[in-house]
């Protein structure tokens, strides 16, 4: 931290320097990416300009989870998705992306059957290249923390939440939403 002195900058004895972030590099938009789950139900999201456009899917609040099944935080929130995806399932349609992960399409089976987990989660090569670029639109630094929950209605974004959110949050995210 530096403090104006004499229109001199100097440090402030005692405080810590925080190292600046890097953000990812600026997205080339408009761009498509093919999700694909672990039944190979294939779906496309078309990021644009100024709005995303999710292909097969009906309802007008898009949540889409980037997450690895080796964080905890991750698959301490998964379940409660599920339980949202169940209750809330005219209004809203949860997409979850595996990045940071070896697992195949079996192993993942087993993790969503453990944590009963009942979205769709895509599990395709090009789930780290649609995080970062979602990431990059949002000007997150490349060290993000996962969970991030991207809130979508009708194609617009709404909001972002790093890390684990709070279940009462996006309920009632949902309900103004609604």
């Amino acid at each position: 931290m530096f403090a104006a002195s004499n229109n001199n900058l100097e440090p402030i004895r005692g405080t810590i320097i925080v190292e600046k972030r890097v953000p990812l590099p600026s997205p080339k938009l408009p761009a498509s990416f093919i999700i694909k789950d672990v039944d190979n139900r294939k779906s496309k999201i078309d990021i644009l300009k100024d709005k995303i456009l999710f292909h097969k899917i009906r309802q007008h609040i898009v949540i889409l989870v980037i997450f690895s099944d080796k964080s905890p935080p991750c698959r301490g929130m998964l379940p409660y998705l599920s339980d949202l995806q169940k209750k809330e399932k005219k209004n809203i349609f949860i997409i979850g992306i595996l990045i940071n992960s070896s697992i195949n399409n079996k192993e993942l089976k087993r993790f969503m059957r453990k944590l009963h987990l009942n979205f769709f989660i895509s599990n395709y090569p090009t789930n780290s290249k649609l995080a970062n670029t979602l990431a990059a639109i949002l000007k997150l630094p490349r060290d993000y923390k996962i969970p991030l929950t991207i809130i979508y209605k009708d194609g617009k974004y709404i909001l972002h939440l790093l890390g684990a959110a709070p279940p009462e949050m996006i309920q009632n995210i949902i309900d103004q939403l609604k």
